[in-house]
């Protein structure tokens, strides 16, 4: 194919990126950065070669020279835009102004960058927002079906957190699902329940909803005549979610003289209600949630370590919402559909610049908060279309709760450590995985020579269960060389 028209191979509706640009170092240095990072990128060299890419192929963004040799970078925005209304444009131009600016604003660009792109960090961020505002467009459109998991959303975190969930849905380990108020640790829950194949209910109990004295009984259950004026016995929670599961919402608020309990329930898979003689067996699976750092209670004498770690047999951690912004729009669609049924509309539309105040909000209070302004936004706006002031978000709201220790300040212009130059060719994900592997092989060696080869020793030293430390051993290839070999627990049984 010619230069004309470098299309890579790929199927015809493959969403992509085109890159109009007339000067071969710059057009190929644009398509390198952007596969770098997972794009499909389709370049031409002119207007007219432009427009019979948009003609033909799903342009998602377009990233337009401002000089070509055939037109104005701004008359091929606008040919673009009748060709293919959904497609964004980023305008690049060798001299930056104001006027240039509110030029390319009014031809229908989204940003500009002047040429050659000094700040890389905010144009992918430019350029990732314009994907996901256009992947948005096309699902309020119908032309992408929706998530059937209740899951939802694309970021990597939540990929790796719907594979963490569909592993462990079948087993019968207890759960212990952690992250801030709001993410929707309730929902992950039912999700567990829901792909599990459990016959019986999913009961839920919060523990801080309760008081000390009544809780006991609502979970094991009690006998006649336990509590003054009871008439009959009481089934608890447990009996209820008889092989089903018991979700404990905000189990680090359950009372300390509680958890022993607790802890012997999950232990002994059997339950005795309040003046009871005999137990009763349990056979629901546990699944709790916390908000808060139960290692933290630990330390303060307010939370059973013995009782955390049979908890935590299977650990779920949900990312905060200011973490995975890019599933915003998903969730937006989600949240905008399921409200506008509820009120009988048809549907409604979230225009690019409601979209864009949406994905520049930080979402202190994450999914719950989300969701609660989409809701209201459908029900106060006065036609299909929500506007961004409609949302009622202010600019000046805090974006993200503030952090526990401020980070030391990172020396951006600082040459990165020796070894890792080729990292930041990867996406982050796969720089962050491959910097892992580096890593370590080399911690879990260095451990072993502080404690002798004791295999035993340095998985302590290290916060790691033997058997995971193991593991770990066994994955990267690391011998402890000292013929340690005590008995492994998990070979024993």
């Amino acid at each position: 194919m010619s230069e004309r028209a470098s299309l890579r191979p790929m199927d015809l509706g493959e969403p992509c990126i085109l890159v109009v640009e007339d000067d071969a170092a710059q057009r190929r240095a644009l398509e390198r950065l952007l596969t770098r990072r997972d794009f499909t990128v389709v370049t031409a060299v002119d207007g007219a070669n432009a427009v019979e890419v948009v003609s033909t192929r799903d342009v998602v963004v377009a990233i337009v020279d401002l000089q070509l040799p055939d037109t104005n970078g701004l008359d091929l925005i606008r040919r673009i835009n009748a060709v293919r209304p959904s497609t964004e444009c980023i305008v690049l131009t060798g001299y930056g102004s104001a006027s240039v600016a509110e030029e390319a604003r009014l031809a229908g660009a989204s940003d500009y960058f002047e040429k050659p792109i000094v700040d890389s960090t905010r144009f992918f961020q430019v350029v990732r927002k314009s994907w996901q505002l256009q992947r948005l467009r096309l699902q309020l459109e119908g032309a992408v079906p929706l998530a059937a998991h209740r899951i939802i959303g694309d970021s990597p975190s939540m990929v790796r957190l719907r594979s963490l969930v569909d592993r462990i849905a079948g087993t019968s380990a207890p759960v212990l699902i952690t992250g801030e108020s709001g993410v929707g640790k309730e929902v992950v829950a039912e999700t567990i329940h829901e792909r599990s194949r459990r016959k019986g209910e999913f009961v839920r109990i919060n523990c801080a909803a309760l008081p000390e004295s009544l809780i006991e009984a609502e979970l094991f259950g009690a006998e006649a005549g336990t509590y003054s004026g009871q008439k009959g016995s009481r089934d608890g929670l447990f009996t209820a979610a008889a092989n089903g599961t018991i979700f404990l919402d905000e189990i680090g608020e359950m009372p300390i003289g509680l958890q022993p309990k607790l802890l012997r329930v999950l232990e002994s898979r059997k339950v005795r209600p309040l003046g009871a003689r005999k137990e009763l067996d349990v056979t629901a699976r546990v699944v709790a949630a916390t908000n808060v750092d139960l290692r933290k209670r630990i330390a303060e004498g307010t939370f059973r370590e013995d009782l955390f770690f049979r908890l935590a047999v299977l650990a779920v951690e949900v990312p905060p919402l200011r973490e995975r912004i890019e599933d915003v729009p998903l969730l937006a669609v989600h949240f905008s559909r399921r409200f506008a049924n509820a009120e009988g509309r048809s549907s409604v539309e979230l225009p690019p610049e409601t979209l864009q105040a949406l994905m520049a909000y930080g979402w202190p209070g994450n999914v719950r908060e989300l969701s609660n302004t989409l809701q209201r936004a459908v029900v106060l706006s006065p036609d299909r279309r929500i506007r961004p002031e409609e949302l009622g978000l202010r600019p000046g709201d805090a974006s993200e709760p503030p952090p526990a220790e401020v980070p030391p300040p990172v020396d951006v212009a600082a040459p990165p450590p020796a070894g890792w130059e080729d990292l930041y060719d990867l996406p982050y994900t796969q720089a962050k995985a491959a910097l892992v592997d580096r890593f370590a092989p080399t911690y879990l060696q260095r451990r072993l020579r502080e404690h002798d080869g004791v295999v035993s020793r340095a998985a302590a030293a290290s916060g790691l269960q033997r058997p995971n430390f193991r593991r770990e051993m066994k994955r990267y290839g690391v011998s402890s060389g000292s013929g340690d070999e005590e008995p492994d627990p998990e070979r024993s049984t």
